[in-house]
Protein backbone atom coordinates (compact mmCIF):
# COMPACT_ATOMS: atom_id res chain seq x y z
CA UNK A 1 0.00 0.00 0.00
CA UNK A 2 2.75 2.04 -0.49
CA UNK A 3 3.23 4.49 -2.78
CA UNK A 4 5.77 6.06 -5.03
CA UNK A 5 6.13 9.06 -2.91
CA UNK A 6 8.60 9.36 0.15
CA UNK A 7 6.94 10.30 3.30
CA UNK A 8 8.55 12.52 5.91
CA UNK A 9 6.47 11.79 8.98
CA UNK A 10 6.54 14.36 11.51
CA UNK A 11 7.60 12.18 13.92
CA UNK A 12 11.18 11.26 12.14
CA UNK A 13 11.90 15.35 12.33
CA UNK A 14 14.24 17.17 14.77
CA UNK A 15 11.93 19.41 17.37
CA UNK A 16 8.56 17.07 17.07
CA UNK A 17 6.65 17.82 19.92
CA UNK A 18 4.18 15.44 19.20
CA UNK A 19 0.93 14.90 17.36
CA UNK A 20 -2.50 16.81 17.90
CA UNK A 21 -5.69 15.02 18.84
CA UNK A 22 -6.93 15.30 15.47
CA UNK A 23 -4.14 13.85 14.03
CA UNK A 24 -3.80 11.18 16.21
CA UNK A 25 -7.39 10.54 15.13
CA UNK A 26 -6.68 10.74 12.05
CA UNK A 27 -3.86 8.16 11.86
CA UNK A 28 -5.76 5.88 14.31
CA UNK A 29 -9.03 6.06 11.55
CA UNK A 30 -6.14 5.05 8.96
CA UNK A 31 -5.02 2.51 10.67
CA UNK A 32 -8.74 0.88 11.34
CA UNK A 33 -9.57 1.38 7.78
CA UNK A 34 -6.40 -0.61 6.75
CA UNK A 35 -7.26 -3.37 8.75
CA UNK A 36 -10.79 -3.55 7.71
CA UNK A 37 -9.46 -4.05 4.54
CA UNK A 38 -7.12 -6.63 4.84
CA UNK A 39 -9.69 -8.68 7.07
CA UNK A 40 -12.20 -8.74 3.92
CA UNK A 41 -9.54 -9.33 1.82
CA UNK A 42 -8.68 -12.36 3.84
CA UNK A 43 -12.42 -13.53 3.93
CA UNK A 44 -12.77 -13.07 0.07
CA UNK A 45 -9.45 -15.36 -0.53
CA UNK A 46 -11.25 -17.67 2.30
CA UNK A 47 -14.69 -17.96 0.31
CA UNK A 48 -12.86 -18.60 -2.67
CA UNK A 49 -10.77 -21.37 -1.35
CA UNK A 50 -14.01 -22.88 0.38
CA UNK A 51 -15.12 -22.89 -3.09
CA UNK A 52 -12.78 -24.85 -4.90
CA UNK A 53 -12.31 -27.78 -2.77
CA UNK A 54 -14.11 -31.34 -3.43
CA UNK A 55 -16.12 -31.18 0.44
CA UNK A 56 -18.02 -27.73 -0.10
CA UNK A 57 -21.63 -27.74 -1.92
CA UNK A 58 -20.09 -25.46 -4.65
CA UNK A 59 -16.96 -27.34 -5.19
CA UNK A 60 -18.93 -30.70 -4.96
CA UNK A 61 -20.61 -30.11 -8.08
CA UNK A 62 -17.67 -30.21 -10.30
CA UNK A 63 -15.92 -32.40 -8.44
CA UNK A 64 -18.48 -35.04 -8.78
CA UNK A 65 -18.25 -35.78 -11.82
CA UNK A 66 -14.47 -36.66 -11.36
CA UNK A 67 -15.35 -38.67 -8.64
CA UNK A 68 -18.43 -40.52 -9.89
CA UNK A 69 -21.78 -39.88 -8.41
CA UNK A 70 -21.87 -42.43 -5.35
CA UNK A 71 -18.31 -41.28 -3.88
CA UNK A 72 -19.05 -37.57 -4.82
CA UNK A 73 -22.16 -38.26 -2.44
CA UNK A 74 -20.33 -39.92 0.73
CA UNK A 75 -17.63 -37.32 0.43
CA UNK A 76 -20.04 -34.31 0.61
CA UNK A 77 -21.70 -36.10 3.36
CA UNK A 78 -18.05 -36.51 5.58
CA UNK A 79 -17.09 -33.26 7.83
CA UNK A 80 -13.17 -32.75 7.86
CA UNK A 81 -12.83 -34.52 10.92
CA UNK A 82 -14.46 -38.03 9.54
CA UNK A 83 -12.21 -37.29 6.34
CA UNK A 84 -9.07 -37.21 8.54
CA UNK A 85 -10.02 -40.27 10.43
CA UNK A 86 -10.60 -41.99 7.61
CA UNK A 87 -7.30 -41.07 6.26
CA UNK A 88 -5.37 -41.64 9.41
CA UNK A 89 -6.58 -45.24 9.16
CA UNK A 90 -6.50 -45.95 5.91
CA UNK A 91 -2.56 -45.14 6.19
CA UNK A 92 -2.14 -47.32 9.52
CA UNK A 93 -3.70 -50.18 7.17
CA UNK A 94 -1.24 -49.57 4.43
CA UNK A 95 1.59 -49.49 6.54
CA UNK A 96 0.29 -52.47 8.75
CA UNK A 97 0.48 -54.12 5.26
CA UNK A 98 3.54 -52.92 4.12
CA UNK A 99 5.28 -54.13 6.97
CA UNK A 100 3.96 -57.79 6.24
CA UNK A 101 5.53 -57.38 3.00
CA UNK A 102 8.97 -56.50 4.13
CA UNK A 103 9.43 -58.71 6.43
CA UNK A 104 9.72 -61.74 3.87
Amino acid sequence: MKTGKQHNAPHTQSGFKGYTLDELRYQRAVLALKAEYCKERIFETAEELHKKTPFSSQGQKNYAKGLGGILGKIVSGLSYVDIALVGFSAFNSIRKISSIFRKH
